[in-house]
């Protein structure tokens, strides 16, 4: 049978529930379910008869003293070394920084005691450390994983992550009005001032950033292109895999599966592409021949070329770095990164009038926001078209069956 104990704190009386759930036979320690922060005696009583429910029926199992680290820790490794589901290495990472923040604020706190309002409370103060939207969603969604491995492990009923909202930036007239969707891309004239800046600096940078700009490639897919991926007489790259370097050491990189199924795509290229591939690979194909025995071959496309760690890949990191220093160069007014050149690539093709299922294929994704956001907005003059032409219709329609009244 449950206890019911009321309690003061800064915000009022608050009632708690005690279920007793027997006796440690190996230390003949009382076991108990101990629930706090109901505002009303009713609300405490309502639970408390679930957890007795379910325990006498035997979902729910107790475990004393389990607290949130303890517990997170002990997801976080049979998580990571899922061999059924085995979870990429970038992944890994925002899972363990989004451990890092939940175990500083919940950190002892016995999960069972982590209630709905405990957590909503929780995600307000990461808006109000000023942590982004995007931040919190990844940290959320890694505490609904481990409440739910909780739950289906009946330790607890509920997971206090459900009916949460993560608090959005509510943005001013003035941020509304200012937003535009076109700083998220180059314009045409914009990319061709841009890859001939890169032209002018590099013949690596050219061939690096020609191939992103027209094919929409991720940044970590180029990256871990090989040779062995672009077929020259049938004008088509495979992409098969992605680049991913953890502390962006050269030496210290891996090449894993790409981002979902989806992304493993063939893509139909243009002879300028080829052209510039080409010229690259013979190129590269001498500093071979002139290195002899110090070049690090592992058929990357884009390898370093400095005596130093020679022939291994480009990273991620060092191409960000020159696309600001083109960018610097050419005059344009715009803070873009690698990623934007797969925005540009979508917003040409909208332009050329290639529809969202095509351009969604060509990408490697089932769906992205931004992606139809640019697609969308550079499809709307031509939205307005078809309007007019439809209107243009009825209304020739309408005269015709007038002038034969």
């Amino acid at each position: 049978m449950a206890r019911y104990e009321k309690y003061e704190t800064k915000k009022g009386i608050r009632w708690k529930y005690i279920v007793e759930t027997g006796v440690n036979p190996q230390t003949g320690k009382r076991k108990r379910i101990v629930k706090r922060g109901f505002a009303k005696e009713r609300d405490a009583k309502k639970e408390a008869l679930e957890v007795e429910y379910q325990f006498n029926s035997g979902n729910l199992i107790t475990k004393e003293d389990v607290s949130f680290i303890q517990f997170s820790q002990q997801w976080y490794s049979t998580y990571s070394t899922s061999i059924e589901r085995p979870v990429k290495e970038s992944t890994l990472k925002t899972r363990r920084y989004a451990l890092l923040v939940l175990n500083d604020y919940f950190n002892n706190v016995e999960i069972t005691d982590i209630d709905h309002n405990m957590y909503q409370k929780f995600l307000f103060t990461l808006k109000k450390a000023g942590n982004l939207e995007n931040t919190m969603k990844i940290i959320n969604s890694t505490a609904n994983m481990i409440f739910n491995k909780a739950r289906k492990d009946r330790i607890i009923i509920q997971n206090p992550t459900e009916f949460t909202s993560i608090p959005r930036e509510i943005l001013t007239v003035d941020q509304i009005e200012n937003q535009t969707i076109e700083e998220k891309y180059f314009e045409k004239d914009e990319l061709h001032k841009f890859l001939n800046t890169a032209k002018k600096i590099s013949d690596e940078d050219y061939v690096i950033f020609l191939v992103l700009a027209w094919t929409g490639l991720r940044i970590g897919e180029l990256c871990a292109l090989k040779w062995s991926d672009v077929n020259f007489e049938e004008r088509l790259i495979r992409v098969t895999k992605t680049y991913y370097s953890e502390y962006y050491k050269i030496e210290d990189f891996k090449i894993t599966p790409p981002k979902t199924k989806k992304s493993i795509r063939e893509i139909e290229v243009e002879d300028d592409v080829i052209e510039v591939l080409s010229k690259h690979k013979g190129m590269q194909d001498e500093l071979k021949a002139k290195m002899k025995g110090l070049y690090h071959d592992h058929d990357f496309i884009y390898a370093r070329s400095k005596r130093s760690f020679c022939g291994y890949p480009i990273g991620t990191q060092s191409m960000r770095y020159r696309m600001k220093i083109i960018i610097n160069q050419s005059g344009i007014k715009k803070r873009l990164s690698p990623h934007s050149l797969r925005h540009t690539h979508t917003s040409l093709l909208a332009e050329a009038g290639v529809g969202l299922p095509e351009i969604m294929a060509r990408l490697g994704h089932k769906s992205d926001k931004t992606t139809t956001d640019i697609y969308l907005h550079v499809t709307k003059e031509r939205r307005r078209e078809a309007s007019s032409k439809f209107g243009s219709l009825m209304r020739t329609q309408k005269t015709n069956q007038d002038t034969d009244n």
